[in-house]
């Protein structure tokens, strides 16, 4: 399914639980790429590269490892169904990710999602169990505006979720409820250096 060119515009890079495979968002020619992982070694086999209905800009892959969530530049968000060969498959057509210019992709869980995007935007859906698919969550996004979520992490728990604002140089932090809507928490966002684009959290030792 073609070849892994030089011209890759590598953006996101997402390895499933099993460490067996490795999948990159590729916003030149607009696909995603898959590699198979050496157990061994680590070197990578290129297994293919697949369309996900536009220009790929992030990509996560569910717990399970059974699906790839991916964000467009034309503000949709994919279901690729992940093959036995660790190929992928378009789940249906892309729906709209709630905002515009997404930069991150992730799971809480796995019956929850949420997409950040570069014009404030943070959306949460909700997973189906049976199929993968996501759906929004009615009334659960909100925008922060002038800050630019550009990175997205949520605890263990599902109850927090922290975003790294590349323009505002700040993180904001949000509540996350039960039905998967959001609340900025009292005294965000919390400054953070200069044009922060990614996020990570450490368990206490």
């Amino acid at each position: 399914a073609g070849t892994p060119a030089g011209a890759l515009t590598r953006r996101t890079v997402a390895l499933n639980p099993a460490g067996t495979l490795v999948y990159v968002a590729d916003g030149g020619p607009g696909n995603v790429a898959a590699f198979a992982v050496n157990a061994g070694t680590g070197a990578l086999t290129f297994i293919g590269v697949y369309g996900s209905g536009g220009v790929p800009s992030s990509l996560v892959v569910n717990p399970s490892g059974t699906h790839v969530l991916v964000t467009n530049e034309d503000g949709t968000l994919a279901r690729m169904t992940i093959e036995a060969s660790g190929s992928l498959l378009l789940s249906g057509p892309p729906i709209s990710s709630a905002g515009t210019g997404a930069r991150a992709v992730l799971f809480s869980g796995s019956t929850r999602a949420f997409v950040a995007h570069v014009n404030g935007t943070i959306a949460p859906f909700s997973i189906d169990a049976a199929t993968g698919d996501p759906a929004l969550i009615a009334g659960g996004a909100v925008t922060i505006p002038d800050r630019s979520p550009w990175a997205m992490v949520v605890n263990a728990a599902g109850t927090l979720g922290f975003v790294a604002n590349s323009t505002s140089n700040n993180i904001s932090v949000f509540a996350i409820g039960a039905d998967g809507t959001l609340t900025e928490v009292a005294g965000s966002p919390v400054a953070a250096g200069n044009g922060p684009r990614g996020i990570a959290l450490a368990r206490k030792r």
